[in-house]
């Protein structure tokens, strides 16, 4: 009860574990192992695409080395404000 009333008046920081969330069935669910199902469900059905497959490889440094190089050059940066250019010094 107090963690709820310490979250309710912004007295702590903002965590995932503090209060409830709703369940598959519009419930209110407010236990601790539940409410972690209710994320490992959530984040489960993130990691699958359009066919239902899930991608279950680790990603591997060459995975990311061949991203980095196939981004093109002399283009605006992302959103992080990098240019592209940096990211392929830095890799290699």
């Amino acid at each position: 009860m107090w963690e709820f009333i310490e979250y309710s008046t912004g007295k702590v920081k903002n965590s995932t574990s503090v209060g409830p969330l709703i369940g598959l069935y519009n419930n209110l669910v407010t236990g601790n192992e539940s409410k972690m199902k209710i994320w490992e469900d959530r984040f489960n059905t993130l990691a699958m695409d359009t066919t239902g497959n899930k991608y279950d490889e680790p990603i591997t440094w060459s995975n990311i080395s061949t991203a980095i190089s196939d981004l093109p050059n002399n283009k605006a940066p992302e959103t992080d404000g990098t240019q592209k250019e940096v990211w392929k010094l830095v890799s290699s």
